[in-house]
């Protein structure tokens, strides 16, 4: 769980650091880092079974899972 949290964290200094740096690069690394999430949450969903290889690339999927991604 700890490690879902170190993943999912990590990359946001690099987002302040973009946001003061210049807008368009915040900008990217806000797309980036969208893209980045989805993947890390369905990947932890995919790993517990909760979901299919399928359904692991449609976008905001994984607001139905929010219990089994942050309260489990």
């Amino acid at each position: 769980m700890v490690k879902y949290y170190i993943k999912i964290l990590s990359p946001i200094p690099l987002l302040i650091w973009g946001a003061f740096y210049d807008g368009k690069t915040f900008l990217i690394l806000m797309v980036l880092y969208i893209i980045y999430r989805q993947i890390v949450d369905a990947n932890k969903l995919y790993k517990k079974g909760v979901i299919t290889k399928n359904q692991m690339w449609f976008p905001l999927l994984n607001i139905r899972y929010f219990k089994d991604l942050y309260l489990s």
